[in-house]
């Protein structure tokens, strides 16, 4: 929460956020909500018994939320082809009665692909427990496994040996 002061420093210095975006060739409207927390942040630590200049304070913290954005970008892995797991919906079953099921995409060494219906994943789900629950809604859920070890405060090591339980579990469960 701010202060009266640090509010009227972020009203004051609000047209820099404008200036700064078009220095750094940033589109405006795509960075303006990251711009304007980050001025907020510099008004929020601000000191002005430091003898700086508020603006040298907003570029820094701006500088380092917009540099922080394009790491975090750059950091952000795609989805391995073998990792993909994703729900499709398919209008009429095989007596032309709707039918939900799951398209998996599973290790390029087995069935390159194979569909399940949703109860099938869902059986195979209540035979897990602990960990690779987790992992495994985790990855239903859409996740990466850098995003799964994050959550789960597991190495990226630990997530690949669960994945590949996970997997080699599924297919003696689909074979059965």
């Amino acid at each position: 929460m701010l202060t009266l002061e640090q509010q009227k420093l972020v009203e004051q210095y609000h047209g820099f956020i404008f200036s700064f975006s078009k220095e750094m060739h940033l589109n405006f409207a795509e960075w303006y909500d990251i711009l304007a927390i980050a001025l907020c942040k510099a008004a929020a630590f601000y000191d002005p018994d430091q003898g700086r200049v508020f603006m040298t304070t907003a570029y820094q913290y701006m500088r380092y939320a917009v540099f922080n954005e394009w790491r975090k970008k750059k950091l952000a892995r795609s989805i391995p082809e073998d990792d993909i797991v994703s729900y499709n919906v398919i209008v009429k079953g095989p007596h032309g009665n709707p039918t939900e099921k799951l398209e998996l995409l599973e290790s390029k060494l087995s069935n390159p692909k194979m569909d399940y219906t949703a109860i099938e994943v869902e059986e195979f789900r209540n035979t897990l427990s602990g960990l690779p629950l987790h992992v495994f809604d985790a990855l239903m859920d859409g996740h990466n496994g850098a995003m799964v070890g994050r959550e789960l405060h597991l190495s990226k090591q630990r997530i690949h040996q669960i994945k590949k339980e996970l997997q080699n579990r599924w297919l003696t469960y689909s074979a059965a």
